[in-house]
């Protein structure tokens, strides 16, 4: 009897492992080498106006970097920070829109990179107004 009610007892935990793939898995569908060159073309070019973005939002910046702007500072103001808040939000979901396995290694890092950083900023809204709007550098 005590065999019995182990094997009931066990029966459920082996069903679980019948089970080939999760449920949750999306099937995706292969890509066209056409496909997978306009994602790579679209996340190459989002890169890029993320990077004209930050060049425009900050003149200190711009001054690192040694391009015009120098002796000029960044927009502290709150409305900066919403436009710069509004806009990683839209860069974040035009990013998620773009297919992983499309991108070649090299595309793939950059990608991964600056949806990090936007993921980063984004989390860090709540606390915007604690940090040192100025450095030692």
């Amino acid at each position: 009897m005590l065999r019995i009610v182990c094997l009931l007892l066990l029966l459920p935990l082996a069903a679980c492992q019948w089970q080939t793939k999760p449920t949750s898995a999306v099937e995706l569908r292969p890509l066209s080498n056409e496909e997978r060159q306009q994602y790579r073309a679209q996340a190459e070019q989002l890169f890029e106006e993320y990077y004209q973005f930050e060049l425009e939002q900050s003149p200190v910046l711009r001054s690192r970097l040694g391009l015009r702007g120098q002796f000029e500072w960044d927009d502290l103001s709150q409305e900066a920070r919403d436009q710069r808040t509004a806009y990683y939000q839209e860069l974040r979901q035009q990013l998620q829109a773009i297919r992983e396995d499309a991108l070649d290694a090299p595309t793939l890092a950059s990608y991964r990179t600056l949806l990090a950083q936007l993921e980063h900023e984004l989390l860090l809204l709540p606390f915007q107004q604690h940090g040192y709007e100025f450095s030692q550098l």
